[in-house]
């Protein structure tokens, strides 16, 4: 009988090293997944900042680009409207001087 409630008790034991092994496995596996998680939330925003900035570099490039398209065109229609004004100026000051000359020859 004796025998028997030893053999119970070390089965017993057997038993709750056994779940004390498996509750150990358990918690390290939750830690490595909890590990895991934590790495690729941090790489999943680390990817979101460098989108992010990229996005904005683009941005910011193209509206460099778009305004420089506009100086530009801005530039080209001044200098455009500075020689026809500057046609105009000689043919305005040949007409006057035309002018004086047809009025000192009478």
């Amino acid at each position: 009988m004796k025998e028997i409630v030893d053999k119970i008790l070390q089965e017993e034991e057997e038993t709750r090293k056994k779940i004390k092994a498996v509750e150990q496995e358990n918690s390290q596996m939750l830690e490595r997944v909890k590990k895991q998680a934590q790495d690729d939330t941090e790489a999943a925003i680390r990817q979101t900042r460098l989108s992010i900035q990229q996005t904005q570099e683009e941005s910011e490039a193209a509206f460099l680009s778009e305004k420089e398209t506009l100086l530009t065109e801005a530039r080209q229609k001044t200098a455009a409207l500075r020689q026809a004004r500057e046609k105009d100026i000689d043919r305005i000051a040949d007409e006057v001087f035309s002018r004086i000359i047809e009025i000192k020859d009478r």
